[in-house]
């Protein structure tokens, strides 16, 4: 019985993902031709076009956003204006600009602005943020914000 019962509590613990190092099953999704995420499962996405030019994202654990997206060509970068310094950097070679606050009730802010193309593609820019999110909710956009890959659709790889 005892060996029955550990060997219960193992396949929910394998089911449930609790071992250190177990990888998360993501599945790609495409926000625009050629621009491409990996999405755990669990979290949802919906999208909302507003007007021909731009599209909305919001990705979701259970009801709470973790994660806004713009894709169009004009983004308000950064939407706050007092959020501290602009960093440069890239994600996987994109070229991008972050503002990262951090608050004093131990929720983190963040903004990315990844410049995709310069001109005659859309989107050029996406513009992704999460505000007042947990240490542990802000590690999920991380994640996403470190799956975003152009990807050159003629070649069927990284450009």
């Amino acid at each position: 019985m005892k060996q029955f019962l550990f060997f219960s509590l193992f396949l929910v613990t394998l089911r449930d993902g609790c071992f250190a190092g177990e990888q998360q099953v993501r599945k790609t999704k495409v926000l625009a031709q050629g621009l491409t995420v990996q999405v755990p499962e669990g979290l949802t996405i919906s999208s909302h076009r507003q007007a021909p030019d731009f599209e909305l994202f919001v990705f979701k654990s259970g009801s709470n956003a973790i994660l806004h997206v713009y894709l169009g060509n004009q983004p308000d970068f950064p939407k706050e204006k007092a959020a501290g310094p602009i960093q440069s950097q890239t994600v996987n070679g994109i070229k991008a600009e972050s503002v990262t606050q951090k608050k004093p009730g131990g929720t983190i802010s963040r903004e990315v602005l990844l410049r995709l193309h310069d001109k005659g593609v859309w989107p050029q820019r996406m513009h992704c943020w999460y505000a007042n999110l947990s240490e542990k909710q802000s590690s999920e956009a991380e994640q996403l914000l470190s799956s975003i890959r152009l990807v050159d659709k003629s070649r069927g790889k990284d450009p």
